[in-house]
């Protein structure tokens, strides 16, 4: 029965040194083959983030003075009642005279920019 426990252990470990001829001095290292292992989650990780970083539309910066209605994560970015991007974040400019309101767009959206592109906060009206 020890003969056979052994031989399974050492089909599972690499020996790396054989002090006696005893079976009981026998001195076991643990395989390093899990390394190969982790080579294919990693790789598969590595391509998710490249994706992930590789399809994000632009993200521009807007200039107002106030944030009031502007929420990050849930203010979206509409053309023609289609949401083309949301806000990410608003702060507080440097100076301290004005809000810069972070927009994420949807891919292919950036077309729709031009360097005189005008954006309104739109709220509902009580009546």
């Amino acid at each position: 029965m020890q003969k056979l426990s052994a031989v399974f252990l050492l089909s599972l470990w690499s020996h790396s040194e054989i002090k006696n001829s005893d079976a009981s001095t026998v001195t076991l290292t643990p395989s390093r083959r899990w390394v190969i292992w982790i080579i294919p989650p990693l790789l598969v990780a590595a391509a998710i983030i490249v994706y992930h970083f590789g399809h994000q539309g632009a993200r521009i910066t807007l200039i107002a003075g106030t944030a009031e209605g502007i929420n990050a994560g849930k203010t979206p970015i509409k053309n023609r009642s289609i949401v083309i991007g949301e806000v990410e974040t608003t702060t507080l400019a440097e100076n301290l005279r004005h809000v810069e309101i972070n927009v994420r767009l949807h891919p292919c959206m950036e077309k729709l920019l031009h360097r005189n592109s005008v954006f309104w906060l739109v709220k509902p009206h009580r009546g």
